[in-house]
């Protein structure tokens, strides 16, 4: 009876325990480009809430830009949309820098342009 209870003990103080890994803060970068008129842009921001924002350039060399952190292990999320059937939009997501993924899209004014995953987890 003592060693059932001497288990039980052990294992909710195991399930009670904060987890042991360690999750890095990365730097998410969220970008637009090469658009000539209005992008609707949603992406989700540090704390989990998809912000809605537009990507007004003035010429296609501008870019727009957000940058958040975020651990590892969560989700990024960047969505694009227009309604100038001569308009084209790059989107990309970064991690510290580094594009993680990206997508693009010309003349297309009825599907949104996506780009998401999850932040992978690096070995400590």
């Amino acid at each position: 009876m003592k060693m059932k209870k001497l288990v039980l003990f052990f294992t909710v103080v195991l399930l009670l325990m904060p987890g042991c890994a360690k999750y890095t803060r990365k730097r998410i970068t969220y970008r637009a480009s090469q658009a000539l008129f209005p992008v609707a842009l949603t992406y989700r921001d540090n704390n989990g809430i998809l912000v809605a924002d537009t990507f007004q350039p003035v010429g296609e060399q501008d870019i727009w830009s957000k940058n958040v952190m975020m651990n590892e292990g969560d989700i990024v999320y960047l969505a694009g949309k227009y309604n100038n059937i001569e308009n084209s939009v790059l989107l990309e997501v970064l991690i510290d820098g580094k594009i993680y993924k990206q997508n693009s899209s010309k003349g297309d004014t009825v599907n949104y342009v996506i780009v998401s995953g999850t932040i992978p987890y690096q070995n400590h």
